[in-house]
């Protein structure tokens, strides 16, 4: 995107054009992520906010762009929302990520959750509320196991130089990239930094990625999953569409399904751990 210097110039319609990718790289409906509470009046602005689109156009464009050409994207703005929330940024997340990740044992915070779980689906609860009940404990199973898979993974690479470069070289990403000669020593000072930043964004519960990762950096095989990449599924639907799947269809949970999921979760959480204890690297 050009500068803000550079708009002076430019032709109404590409002012226009360069105003609204900049306010869209920043900013974003607070539907995307902000939580809701109607007990609390509405919005919970826990990532900041709520941001007027006119005052910060104007911050960033007043000196440049006509103010006629302001009032023209706050308009439009305007006739989608409001208020505005901040939009999610790499790094985000990346403190706690980073610093909690490495220091909880990751293996019995796994095995606390699960017995939490398991002591919530035996307490007496109103019939009521149990389909929306046994659907957060459904959805909870799941976080638990990426909540496992990231940190366990990550811990392990901490401080692992053979590891790290087993990372490196199966990495797709690492794998397109040529660097100067005269930048590698500069490139390997930041090295696990810069791993320890792209793993902050992977998504722990996109099995499918990551049991290639732990078999090609630590030689880790996961158990059969079809159980827990099908759950994942109703997990998306309960999340994101209020327990209900693409159709509109109820996502229906029952206890029954609930324990299966479990054992199913821990099965791979157990495999993962075994693995991980056994795991030397090669060279």
């Amino acid at each position: 995107m050009v500068g803000a210097e550079d708009l002076k110039d430019l032709p109404r319609e590409l002012q226009l054009d360069a105003m609204r990718h900049w306010f869209f790289e920043h900013y974003e409906d607070p539907a995307e992520r902000t939580p809701y509470e109607s007990r609390e009046g509405g919005y919970i602005w826990i990532y900041g906010g709520p941001h007027d689109a006119r005052e910060v156009l104007q911050e960033e464009f007043a000196d440049v762009v006509p103010s006629d050409v302001i009032e023209e994207l706050v308009d439009e703005l305007e006739g989608e929302c409001y208020e505005w929330a901040p939009r999610e940024q790499p790094g985000d997340y990346e403190d706690f990520y980073l610093e909690e990740f490495r220091t909880v044992d990751h293996h019995s915070s796994f095995i606390e959750g699960i017995s939490q779980i398991e002591a919530l689906m035996k307490s007496g609860y109103d019939k009521a509320v149990e389909d929306m009940y046994l659907r957060m404990l459904y959805a909870a199973v799941v976080t638990l196991m990426e909540t496992y898979l990231g940190g366990a993974f990550v811990s392990a690479l901490k401080g692992n130089a053979k590891a790290l470069r087993r990372y490196v070289e199966s990495t797709p990403e690492y794998k397109k990239e040529s660097l100067p000669l005269a930048t590698i020593f500069e490139a390997m000072d930041g090295l696990e930094q810069r791993v320890l930043r792209h793993l902050a964004d992977v998504l722990w519960h996109n099995l499918a990625k990551v049991r290639l990762m732990y078999k090609d950096c630590f030689a880790v095989e996961f158990p059969e999953c079809a159980g827990i990449f099908a759950a994942i599924l109703k997990r998306h639907d309960i999340v994101h569409r209020n327990g209900k799947d693409k159709d509109g269809n109820s996502v229906d949970i029952e206890v029954e399904d609930l324990k299966t999921l479990i054992s199913d979760v821990k099965d791979l959480v157990e495999a993962v751990q075994a693995g991980m204890a056994e795991f030397e690297p090669p060279f």
